[in-house]
């Protein structure tokens, strides 16, 4: 059974207001507002916390805003020699549960020697039993074998981190009771992580002890040292895999609070102090929204915001960041192609914001209509993609190419001709199905004409049904009018696809077929197991100049959209 949830009352101008904390709950206001003094006061009244929840709840981590890290590759110092034994871990665990509100690099040595005892303890478990197998008619019992079939605990930590940073290794070593990270051939203490790495290996150790025992998450700047993408994909996976706690978050970032897990939100008014529930950021005052806008890393030093199509998650974010190189600009995906028109038509959360943004956005070309795209140009301050999508331009053969001189073995190398030539030999079978969806793009649904209803009273049954006739002809006519058209556009659509695969027109098959799709592959050429590892690597090896005729155009484009200084 679902625990209840919690409520928290705060005194507010002579008034008393509830706050509900749901699984997960967030803060959000401009710097200034109070959302870490909340936070702080959740946390130092986290007695009477875990009393309201019923005993719901065991106890409360708490992640302090600011928080650096500093992790040691040896946690353990005991002898490594063969049986010796391990260290008691009462004394680490009273340490550890007296630290759950401090801060986190105050619990992390603990964190982590805690998970390495247990590691090494089901080890040496494995060890015994496997001397005690060979005692005849000895089996071990079922719950130890269980138990052994487990990953270690130190094995989950290492799995939870590679999910979020997939060319990083973490490998403990028994012998040296040393923990190193290990990307590609490179070896190196977890102290060498960058800022934003060694935040995710913190927490995911925190929380991997505390995991399973349903506590309260609070967590000020869930973002700190990491991108917008990287902290929702991180929170949205220990949420999913520790799903009993609660979590509470404070923050100014508002794509993690637009996240899907998210089940309750307050705004907190530097202003006016108030604090109050809001469903959208629709009821959030246009004087806040500007603050809070404000205060979102991207755009702490300028007003500029590029609104793309996606979701967070997508690819759409990381891709113009590394295209513009504008640590002042904020990227922000808006899902659909009809949000991001009424962002840039002043509607809705963006209504308090045209005025004083320089805002433009940015459109897959996908399978839009040309007439669609003309007017999309038309009415907003945009730019269109030539290719399909963002992914398209990281499908073209001289990326392609190059990123394999950097992962592949010599005789691997595919030349740009052979690439090209497997793009071909992967949308073969795809022009039917382009053909189909480009030509339902373009061919609009007929409506029925409307039957004159002019003294329709005095009508007899025969002017009724010639009235009905005449309408009949006009929508036949309009149907035959529009079968020519159909096969018109059907006929185009073919040869224009089985133009680009005749011609092996690289522009024009990453402009008509899918670049998502086509990624999945052509990822192996490159050297690459995930299309998120190819491009992860395009991003990190090269910048968009390396491809002068790729991205240039593309990027002078939006830099000019969004009143940028010609460089």
């Amino acid at each position: 059974m679902e625990n209840p949830p919690i409520i928290i009352r705060i005194e507010q101008e002579n008034d008393v207001i509830e706050i509900e904390l749901s699984k997960v709950t967030v803060l959000i206001g401009a710097n200034g507002s109070g959302k870490s003094r909340l936070l702080k006061r959740i946390r130092d009244e986290h007695q009477y916390l875990l009393q309201e929840s019923a005993s719901a709840y065991n106890n409360i981590i708490y992640f302090e805003a600011g928080r650096v890290v500093n992790i040691s590759e040896r946690v353990l110092n005991y002898d490594a020699s063969m049986g010796a034994p391990l260290p008691d871990t009462k004394n680490l665990l009273s340490q550890y549960n007296q630290l759950g509100i401090q801060g986190l690099n105050q619990r992390l040595f603990l964190a982590l020697q805690l998970i390495i005892i247990e590691s090494e303890k089901i080890m040496q478990d494995r060890v015994a039993e496997l001397y005690k197998e060979r005692t005849p008619g000895y089996r071990t019992p079922p719950e130890k074998l269980r138990k052994f079939e487990l990953d270690l605990p130190i094995e989950k930590l290492a799995k939870a981190f590679n999910d979020i940073f997939p060319e990083i290794q973490i490998e403990y070593d028994i012998r040296t009771k040393e923990i190193k990270c290990i990307n590609g051939n490179s070896r190196y203490s977890p102290n060498e992580l960058s800022d934003g790495e060694k935040q995710v290996l913190a927490i995911i150790a925190d929380i991997e002890y505390w995991g399973n025992k349903k506590s309260i998450v609070i967590v000020d700047e869930p973002e700190i040292f990491l991108n917008p993408v990287l902290a929702c994909s991180l929170w949205d996976i220990i949420e999913k895999r520790y799903s009993d706690n609660i979590y509470i978050y404070a923050t100014h970032n508002v794509s993690f609070m637009m996240r899907q897990n998210i089940q309750r939100t307050y705004a907190l008014s530097r202003k006016s102090r108030i604090i109050q529930e809001i469903k959208s950021l629709t009821d959030f005052p246009s004087e806040d929204l500007r603050l809070l806008i404000g205060n979102i890393p991207a755009i702490l030093s300028s007003s500029k915001v590029l609104l793309t199509e996606g979701k967070i998650t997508s690819i759409d974010v990381q891709f113009y960041k590394w295209l513009l190189n504008k640590s002042d600009l904020l990227i922000l995906p808006m899902e659909s192609c009809t949000s991001v028109q009424n962002g840039l038509k002043g509607e809705g959360i963006w209504k308090a914001l045209t005025n004083d943004l320089d805002i433009a956005g940015i459109f897959d070309r996908d399978f839009k209509s040309d007439e669609l795209l003309a007017k999309i140009r038309k009415d907003i301050n945009c730019v269109i993609l030539d290719y399909h999508e963002a992914e398209s331009y990281l499908c073209h053969p001289s990326i392609i190419h190059r990123l394999a001189t950097v992962r592949c073995q010599d005789n691997q190398i595919p030349s740009e001709t052979k690439i090209l030539q497997h793009i071909v030999s992967c949308i073969q079978n795809k022009k039917n199905k382009i053909t189909r969806i480009r030509t339902i793009e373009k061919i609009k649904p007929i409506d029925s004409p409307e039957i004159e209803s002019t003294n329709e009273n005095s009508l007899d049954l025969n002017a009724i049904i010639e009235r009905f006739n005449d309408s009949t002809k006009i929508l036949l006519n309009n149907y035959e009018k529009q079968l020519e058209q159909l096969e018109q556009t059907v006929t185009n659509e073919y040869n224009q696809c089985l133009s680009a695969i005749d011609k092996q027109d690289i522009d024009l098959i990453l402009k008509l077929f899918e670049g998502k799709e086509l990624l999945t592959q052509i990822k192996q050429l490159a050297g690459c197991s995930t299309p998120e590892l190819y491009i992860q690597q395009v991003f990190k090896h090269f910048k968009p100049e390396d491809f002068p005729t790729l991205f240039v155009p593309l990027k002078q484009q939006l830099l000019m959209k969004l009143n940028y200084e010609p460089s």
